[in-house]
């Protein structure tokens, strides 16, 4: 604690260490990998992509000056995303539940990704002490070339760096062209049709051979099919805790597809015994999808206000309905508005 009190004293943040470690880490260097234990906010960074400039924020909840630094770290992300500018506010030393709670109070306030370091403190090792760094909040600059452009306290961060970071040239090649999307065979729609019908006759057993047959029907491009079809069966079944692991490892392997996350996640919320584990992934998933547009939007904000009511708070699943209705295409307005009806009543849609 003492620690702690004379670091937020002295404006630098929390000690990571006794003493100022000699800096292998400097700027001009590769940067090292981005890989932390658990992402509590946003699509994870799989790689340093030459066509982006990313900044990797270490804090923690506890830190004042970390939380002073959020709303100006955050304006940089808000301003420069669409630009190419990524943002990580990589936690360290917190378990993810501390996190994640955090993350879930700041709202719109800290809405770039936010990443918790594994036990073995990975990223505080390989980023912080490399570079030398004793203290919290510090930021790192990579530039498109995947180098440290910039290492320090992220209120010394100005814009006008990073707008000169985002106008360099980028260093990614250029994607071969892609071949044309197909949909599903004749076959695969059956398939599907009749897993569906199974299972909304409460016939679980019956659908489990027809989605294995499925997934041997589906091409590359539809994958996704089955694997909501199975969290469907999962689900019939009664295997919640599978359910939720599956969630997680679909959202993944379909994160370059909103409506397919977003399908995970209404999947997760609306089961009628979903378990706590579920809703806190339907969720954490729904969560950056909010931050997007059209109907993925009103859909991840709709999931979030069924969590929010079904977690006790009926308060907050009224206000994300009612912004789920403004986000909402025409045709779906009604039945959103429906559903914000039913929370003012205390009832679930």
């Amino acid at each position: 604690m003492i620690r702690r009190l004379l670091a937020c004293l002295l404006g630098a943040g929390t000690l990571v260490s006794g003493g100022v470690a000699s800096a292998a880490l400097k700027v001009g260097d590769p940067a090292p990998r981005i890989a932390p234990g658990k992402w509590a906010q946003g699509e994870p960074v799989k790689e340093l992509e030459g066509d982006k400039v990313y900044i990797v924020e270490f804090w923690a909840t506890w830190c004042g000056p970390c939380i002073a630094a959020i709303p100006h770290v955050n304006d940089l992300s808000k301003k420069y995303a669409a630009d190419g500018l990524v943002v990580v506010g990589q936690n360290l030393g917190e378990d993810d539940k501390t996190v994640a709670a955090f993350v879930r109070k700041m709202g719109s306030k800290m809405s770039y990704r936010v990443a918790v370091d594994d036990v073995a403190g990975t990223m505080g090792k390989t980023w912080l002490k490399a570079a030398g760094q004793s203290g919290i909040p510090c930021a790192f600059v990579v530039n498109k070339k995947g180098k440290v452009a910039y290492i320090g306290h992220p209120m010394r961060l100005e814009e006008s760096f990073i707008k000169k970071l985002l106008a360099e040239p980028g260093t990614k090649p250029a994607p071969e062209k892609a071949a044309v999307a197909q949909g599903p065979s004749d076959q695969a729609k059956a398939l599907a049709a009749r897993a569906e019908a199974l299972l909304a006759a409460g016939k679980p057993d019956e659908a489990a051979p027809v989605v294995a047959e499925l997934h041997e029907e589906l091409t590359d491009g539809c994958r996704h099919i089955g694997g909501l079809l199975e969290l469907d069966l999962m689900i019939a079944r009664g295997e919640l805790d599978d359910a939720a692991a599956l969630g997680g490892i679909l959202a993944e392997d379909f994160s370059g597809q909103p409506a397919v996350v977003l399908g995970v996640a209404q999947r997760l919320a609306r089961a009628a015994k979903a378990t706590p584990a579920m809703l806190e992934t339907a969720d954490g998933l729904a969560r950056p999808l909010a931050s997007s547009d059209g109907a993925v939007k009103s859909g991840a904000l709709a999931v979030q206000a069924r969590v929010a009511f079904r977690q006790g708070d009926a308060p907050r699943a009224v206000e994300l309905q009612k912004q789920a209705v403004a986000a909402a295409a025409p045709d779906e307005t009604a039945a959103a508005k429906q559903a914000q009806e039913a929370y003012e009543q205390g009832r679930l849609p």
